[in-house]
């Protein structure tokens, strides 16, 4: 079995169809925040953008799924995994949820194994 970088993109099409799911964003939302030190948001107003998040990030890792290999494909899917850690670190440190900090270290282990592909070459 090789190592294949393109296994990221497709954990993160499975990752955005729960989240685009209605009932399962809902349970995931309620769930994350349940983590929290206590009630600091309302999980019912956050589920809304969660399913738009989980809609648009559906849409765009499928699409990138669907793309040639390209350098830019792989550099830009790097960026946005390093990003989006620094993101899920800031939300955990508003003291919103210690689990974030555990989605973070996910997307940065995600971002570094995607940089070991663009420096590979």
């Amino acid at each position: 079995m090789s190592i294949d970088h393109r296994l990221v993109y497709k954990n993160d099409v499975a990752l955005f169809l729960v989240l685009a799911v209605p009932g399962m964003n809902a349970w995931l939302t309620e769930w994350l925040l349940s983590w929290g030190a206590g009630p600091a948001i309302d999980a019912a107003v956050l589920t809304p953008f969660v399913g738009l998040i989980g809609i648009l990030g559906l849409g765009f890792s499928y699409l990138r799924l669907r793309l040639p290999d390209t350098r830019i494909t792989l550099l830009t899917s790097t960026a946005v995994k390093l990003v989006a850690a620094a993101w899920l670190c800031t939300i955990a440190a508003s003291a919103l949820s210690p689990a974030f900090y555990l989605l973070a270290g996910l997307d940065l282990i995600s971002g570094l194994y995607l940089l070991f592909f663009v420096v590979r070459g």
